[in-house]
């Protein structure tokens, strides 16, 4: 048998079936502890089926979500309390001409230079630093070609407001009749 020295044990967490058949997730943990008699281990197990369940069913939502947001016809990136990009889909991509890889952890103003304004860039600040701001405020920047809403958000995990930045483009009536012609659009 090996030497077993005090201190914590590692914590592992198992699916195992109760009596009835049903899965069930537990979590175990310990320590091995000196006492005048020697040594002993004291441990504990917790189920926690519930938030491995919930954890799962986070993970599908997320997931789904981030189908949908790749496959939107906007531009939608998210950027953090510093305005550092979080999330850059494939239509953000093809608007501002920067592949995912590069836009991911750049700021927002080398991203969009077009927001590069003295009154979005103040407007940009206050709605991640003024607390007065509510979430879903909503503020619409219009250049030659795009509609830009800028949201504030606040990130789940660390309650932290971020930047949703969802850029529409202007149809022209060009494109737009050929849209029409192919039946894309109806008109």
């Amino acid at each position: 048998m090996e030497k077993m020295e005090s201190g914590p044990l590692p914590v592992i967490e198992y699916r195992l079936f109760d009596k009835n058949g049903q899965i069930k997730y537990v979590r175990t943990g310990g320590r091995v502890v000196k006492n005048k008699n020697g040594k002993h281990v004291t441990g504990t197990v917790h189920d926690i089926t519930d938030y491995v369940l919930i954890r799962q069913q986070l993970s599908r939502n997320e997931q789904a979500l981030q189908t949908i947001i790749e496959c939107d016809r906007d531009g939608i990136s998210v950027f953090d309390n510093n305005l550092n990009c979080i999330m850059w889909n494939q239509r953000s991509s093809e608007i501002y001409g920067k592949p995912r890889s590069e836009a991911l952890a750049k700021n927002l103003f080398d991203l969009i230079p077009m927001l590069r304004h003295k009154n979005i860039d103040a407007l940009t600040k206050q709605i991640v630093e003024d607390d007065s701001f509510l979430d879903e405020n909503q503020h619409t920047v219009e250049t030659d070609d795009s509609i830009i809403e800028l949201i504030r958000i606040t990130n789940i995990s660390d309650h932290k407001p971020g930047v949703l930045v969802i850029t529409r483009q202007k149809i022209s009536d060009q494109i737009e009749n050929r849209l029409v012609d192919r039946g894309q659009i109806l008109s």
